[in-house]
């Protein structure tokens, strides 16, 4: 019984173990996927410092969780990446690069996003050999994929660092390629300045030229449109036509104070977000440590509840332990006033008087004085005497004490034939203090009523 009630316990208290392990588990796989999310809402929002928090603390939890949220976690580094290099903080860009980079290979889901994130990071710290390898292995793997037309931006961003920071012809007219293979719905927001660098830096200026005025035309964003004019002002200064630099000089001016404004208006943006996340942050806080709370009340109910639970058990188990083993002394009781029952049966069976039962008490008597001895006969022939004289006491006495032994019907046959205490101990084999010990207990089991 002990042995499958501790089997249930254990098996109870492993159950419990492992749903907890799972819940913790699932709990923060999901907490990461929830940070992720929070910190692209943020950066939709242009909210970077609220993003930048959320991407560093999805980071932080799922480096606690070794293999929980790797996707997560290195699109989170990702977007850290992003938000370094806005910072001009390159060397934490490159650190949270290598860290995608390796969260997404060993999850296995390696995107050539992940390997431009580490080329893009090692080339603006100027280590060209990192990025030129890091580069060569993104170009393969999307070359590898067939997912040109998912990873275009990636190619252009290749063939402008080929064409300009570290020329490298032949990986140039690789991207170059590939790009002028898709169609142009589907080419890369920039091409033009892509195709524009290379020429710039290969040949003929012409077509450069003409890629430059693409990317400088009206409809296109500010900074493009800066760069551009700045690019068209230079090549027209080394050809000579003032008259063209000097026109894409004032296009210039005017971008760069556009620019300048725009640049002032998100710092502006920028610092009322800044307070507004602090304030957010402290609300954030006081939410999280109301949960905090609530969870660890509910995590000490539950204990609370699992070890009153095990105590239960264990008070049950005991109590039928003790219960078994009192039905095993009453069995053992039982058994031995049986045996005992039967051996006094026998002793009345077997008792033969060869003399008068006077004659038997005189002998009794006469042993006590000292004058002769007792064997196991005589005392078959006194019990006999006393049912002879007395009948019905033998069937008394076992209904007042069931569980009489041997020893002490002895001593109740001599009480009963008048001997005295001292005497009795003369005629018992133990010591005077035991039979003493013995004639009280007799005493009080029996009464004077069976003993006079």
């Amino acid at each position: 019984m002990m042995k499958k009630m501790t089997k249930a316990l254990c098996l109870l208290a492993a159950s419990l173990l492992l749903t907890a392990c799972h819940r913790t588990a699932g709990d923060a796989a999901r907490q990461i996927d929830e940070l992720y999310a929070e910190a692209i809402a943020a950066y939709d929002g242009h909210d970077r410092p609220r993003a930048m928090t959320s991407a560093l603390r999805c980071v932080a939890l799922a480096e606690q969780h070794d293999t929980l949220g790797l996707r997560s976690m290195a699109k989170a580094c990702s977007l850290l990446t992003s938000l370094f290099h806005v910072q001009l903080d390159n060397p934490s860009a490159l650190a949270y690069a290598l860290k995608g980079y390796r969260a997404a290979q060993r999850g296995g889901f390696l995107d050539p996003i992940y390997i431009a994130d580490v080329a893009t990071a090692y080339m603006r710290l100027g280590q060209a050999d990192s990025t030129r390898h890091y580069y060569a292995e993104a170009l393969r793997q999307i070359r590898a994929e067939e997912s040109l037309a998912t990873y275009a931006d990636i190619v252009g961003e290749m063939l402008i660092y080929c064409s300009v920071a570290e020329p490298d012809s032949a990986m140039a007219r690789q991207c170059l390629g590939l790009l002028d293979s898709l169609p142009a719905e589907r080419r890369p927001h920039n091409y033009d300045g892509s195709k524009a660098k290379f020429f710039e830096t290969y040949g003929p200026l012409d077509s450069a030229i003409y890629y430059y005025k693409k990317k400088c035309g009206a409809r296109s964003r500010l900074f493009a449109r800066q760069e551009a004019s700045r690019a068209l002002m230079d090549i027209y200064h080394r050809l000579g036509d003032d008259r063209q630099s000097a026109r894409y000089a004032l296009i210039y001016a005017e971008a760069s104070d556009s620019v300048a404004e725009l640049v002032r208006l998100e710092q502006t943006r920028d610092a009322k977000n800044e307070f507004q996340y602090r304030r957010d942050m402290e609300a954030e806080a006081e939410a999280y440590r109301k949960a905090s709370e609530a969870r660890q009340q509910r995590t000490l109910w539950a204990s609370g509840f699992v070890i009153t639970l095990l105590l239960l058990l264990l008070a049950f188990a005991y109590y039928q332990r003790r219960m078994a083993q009192r039905l095993l002394r009453q069995m053992g009781i039982i058994e031995r006033q049986r045996v005992v029952n039967d051996n006094l049966a026998q002793l009345a069976l077997s008792a033969r008087m060869e003399a008068s039962p006077s004659e038997v008490l005189d002998r009794f008597h006469a042993a006590a004085l000292g004058q002769g001895t007792i064997g196991d006969d005589d005392w078959r022939e006194l019990y006999a005497a006393l049912e002879q004289l007395y009948p019905d006491w033998g069937s008394g006495v076992l209904a007042a004490w069931p569980d009489i032994k041997p020893d002490q019907l002895h001593i109740a046959c001599l009480m009963k034939s008048g001997l005295k205490d001292a005497e009795i101990t003369r005629l018992m084999p133990q010591n005077r203090s035991t039979v003493y010990r013995k004639i009280t207990r007799v005493r009080e089991h029996l009464g004077t009523a069976l003993l006079s």
